[in-house]
Formats: C-alpha cells, structure tokens, sequence
C-alpha cells in the first residue's frame, strides 16, 4: 500500500511471517527512512513470537528483502534501540543467520532443547546482542523452536 502526506511518499510492505506473521515496514520517501518494527532490534537479541506466527526463516527472509530495497544512507527506525544505518542491520541479519546455523546443527546432532541451550550457540554473540530484554538462554530456545515446532515458514 502506498500512502501520499504532502510531499512525503510512504510505501507498506509486508513481506510474510517475520516476528510475527503482521509485520509491516514502512518506507518513507524522500526522506529515505525504513521503520521496520520489532523485525529489528539494534543490538538486542529480537523476539520471535511463534505464537503469532513468527519465525526466524521469516525474521531473515525480510531482512533480506529490507537490505535489497535500502541504500547507505537510508536510516533505519529499529522497534527497540536507537536509529541505525544499513550495516548495523546487515550486521544484525548476519548474527541471525549464523545462529540459525549453529542451532540447525543441534537439531540435526539430535540434541534436545536443553542441550542446544546448554551448548550456547549464541555465545560469540552474547557480548553485543545478550544484554537486552531476550536473554541468550531464550533467544536459543526460540530459534531451535522456530526451527523444529512449526514456526519455520519453509524459507
């Protein structure tokens, strides 16, 4: 949907399940502004809340589809933190991506959900991401129950 307020243009898109399966990123032009909700927190771990129908597939595929529509010097408006720029959501997207991967070789080694958190498959990340409002030992939880309980949205 694209929405006109004087000179300003904003665009909505929902790009499928993310943190929850209603997310919408607003794109402000000219002004080259991204507000794109709780798919982001800038330096906190997020919450994938599968029982609205989020996943953590879904959390990456919209990040993707962000980063190919934003250029350097687009401002990113983050559901929690402070306003970031491009990198820092590429930076986000990446820790996500390799969490995921840690915790699909727990799930494919068998392990159950204890053990992955017991594994700390976050841990490289723990230092930037571990200190917000989703502590590590939850977010691992989440993403190996996005993975294995029907939050995964087959991305």
């Amino acid at each position: 949907m694209t929405l006109h307020q004087g000179p300003q243009q904003l665009l909505l898109v929902n790009y499928g399940p993310a943190h929850t399966d209603g997310d919408t990123v607003v794109y402000i032009s000219p002004a080259n502004v991204a507000v794109v909700g709780d798919i982001f927190s800038n330096h906190f771990y997020p919450i994938i809340d599968l029982a609205s129908g989020g996943s953590i597939d879904g959390m990456i595929h919209s990040l993707d589809e962000i980063l190919a529509r934003i250029d350097v010097q687009t401002k990113i408006v983050p559901g929690h933190g402070h306003v970031a720029a491009r990198a820092d959501l590429e930076e986000y997207r990446d820790m996500l991506v390799q969490v995921r991967q840690h915790i699909k070789v727990l799930i494919a080694e068998g392990k159950t959900i204890d053990e992955a958190v017991a594994a700390a498959p976050t841990k490289q990340f723990d230092a930037k991401w571990g200190s917000g409002y989703v502590p590590p030992n939850v977010f691992t939880k989440m993403v190996f129950s996005s993975l294995t309980y029907g939050g995964n949205t087959g991305r």
